[in-house]
């Protein structure tokens, strides 16, 4: 099917603006036209974006739905695609450094263009540093649009001189600090808006823009966050597979940390349930039961950081009793089931599950907190507590510890990059011009750093079961770290309105403070990190 370019301008010149239209698109995506990419401006004016349709009137059905909320739209207008096969770019979803628009001259013919293309390709070896990925030209022929891969601009400057074709207007990616600016995304708003990990169905769109718009009542308190998340289990996102997962929770954490949160402690205790062959409750899946990991002790009781504080006594039968306090658990809310470790003092161990209201489990609620007041945290205090033999998950804590490990680390991991990207968006879009110079390099450190470490999270969801522990680790940390820089340097940018309570920048930097004492702590990450280089210590 052929392919159309639509060069939008939001209602509103604000991220606001570009991402109402990109759920728009997202909204419509399938029916009547694809979204291959898009691509959106530093100082969100303008979105180039490229769909696939039957016609020229079915991508003009999706032009009609945009009106409704765009200032303009110009197209669509049918482009070909040169030096790519489509389905690579919608598998790769893969942006590019640079981005070079070439107003053609009238008296080129789509033959000549790309007789001449042909003939001057080979020429790009004179400057291998530089990478040519695309280039989509309108049939007019009165523009073309080219994707580059290198290491700055001068380079992308000379691959165009060596094959003799003029720049109209260069865009550099935002980790490129000094001129004018294109963020290359695909699909969604930034490149930093998506991990390429799995795309996301259309429906989920207007539920990440609701959101967005209620992570402000959700951090005073107004608003229950499972509203979010039940909305994203009604399309049976909740029991997605890892990689789904992982893209979800970074979606969430770029717009509200503690709806992500939530979402890893459902998931998380979802995948208890998978690596142990138990049956999910009923209501899990949708959302409607919410799933608490209480699994911290586990994880630092094998790190020699402590002891399970829940002791167990046997039943006749299977059955056990429980008592003892959990010291920090989330997702407490009505009717939730709580998945956490227990030992005997005869040295065994055994996950089980219980519901939060059984009898002899009392919940001290965790209030005032710096930004999760909306995740229903609590103490929980059991004092025999009754645990049938069909709420055991397994006996084998520490096979179960290994099986659990990676998607527990990794969705965590994906809520710190999904934060930090959402702070370095906003620090680039506020910055001013003194700024951007005197900050030029911890703005190009903190994109280098997210862009690598994007690279090793996606290395390790597609290598989950075969990947070592220390680089779950390594990469839980580093993403928690890159956080933390990532809102203070947007704190720096925005200056004296980012210390208001009320702000998104105050917000941000609050829910990044609580990343070095979430479990596995800062302390706790390090400590693992130095363990694993002492000599006679496995890193496996």
């Amino acid at each position: 099917m052929p392919l159309f370019l639509l060069e939008i301008e939001p209602s509103t010149v604000t991220r606001e603006g570009s991402q109402a239209v990109i759920d728009a698109l997202l909204a419509q995506d399938g029916a009547p036209a694809e979204l291959i990419e898009s691509q959106v401006a530093a100082d969100h004016s303008r979105l180039f974006t490229i769909l696939e349709a039957a016609s020229a009137e079915a991508a003009g059905q999706v032009v009609a739905e945009l009106r409704e909320i765009a200032g303009g739209v110009q197209g669509p207008d049918e482009v070909r695609l040169v030096g790519a096969e489509l389905d690579d770019i919608k598998a790769l979803r893969r942006g590019a450094g640079y981005l070079v628009e070439w107003d053609i001259p009238a008296e080129i013919t789509m033959d000549q263009y790309l007789a001449r293309k042909k003939a001057n390709a080979p020429k790009y070896a004179q400057v291998p540093e530089t990478s040519f990925l695309r280039t989509y030209v309108r049939e007019d022929t009165a523009k073309c649009l080219c994707f580059y891969d290198a290491p700055d601009e001068d380079a992308v400057v000379r691959a165009r001189e060596a094959v003799s074709t003029p720049i109209d207007r260069i865009w550099a990616r935002r980790d490129r600090p000094g001129h004018d600016e294109l963020l290359m995304a695909a699909v969604l708003t930034e490149e930093r808006a998506g991990l390429g990990l799995a795309v996301l169905p259309a429906a989920a769109g207007p539920v990440l823009t609701a959101v967005g718009e209620r992570a402000e009542a959700v951090d005073r308190g107004e608003a229950d966050l499972w509203d979010g998340l039940r909305d994203l289990g009604a399309l049976d996102l909740l029991t997605a597979p890892l990689p789904v997962a992982v893209e979800l929770t970074h979606a969430l954490a770029r717009r509200c940390t503690p709806t992500a949160f939530s979402l890893w402690g459902h998931r998380s205790s979802i995948t208890y349930h998978e690596v142990t062959g138990t049956q999910l409750p009923l209501g899990a899946a949708d959302g409607t039961v919410p799933l608490a990991s209480g699994m911290a002790p586990a994880y630092k009781e094998e790190a020699g950081l402590g002891e399970i504080q829940l002791v167990a006594t046997d039943l006749p039968g299977g059955a056990i009793t429980v008592s003892g306090v959990l010291p920090w658990c989330s997702n407490l809310g009505p009717g939730a089931l709580i998945v956490t470790p227990v030992r005997w003092e005869d040295g065994r161990r055994a996950v089980i599950r219980f519901p939060r209201d059984a009898g002899g489990v009392r919940v001290t609620p965790l209030t005032g907190l710096t930004a999760l007041d909306g995740t229903s945290s609590g103490v929980l205090l059991l004092e025999e507590a009754r645990v049938p033999d069909e709420d055991v998950l397994t006996r084998d804590l520490p096979q179960f510890r290994d099986r659990a490990r990676a998607p527990f680390l990794l969705i965590q991991t994906a809520m710190c990059l999904g934060l930090a990207g959402a702070a370095l968006d906003a620090a680039e879009a506020t910055v001013d011009d003194a700024s951007r110079q005197v900050l030029a390099e911890e703005f190009f450190q903190a994109a280098a750093d997210w862009t690598a470490l994007r690279a090793e999270l996606v290395h390790c969801v597609e290598s989950a079961g075969r990947v070592r522990p220390v680089e779950l680790v390594a990469a839980r940390l580093e993403s928690a770290l890159l956080a933390g820089r990532a809102t203070r340097l947007e704190q720096k940018v925005v200056g004296g309105r980012g210390y208001a309570l009320a702000s998104s920048t105050s917000r941000r930097a609050r829910e990044a403070a609580f990343l070095p004492v979430q479990s596995p702590t800062e302390t706790h990450l390090r400590h693992l990190l130095d363990r694993s280089t002492r000599p006679g210590v496995s890193r496996a």
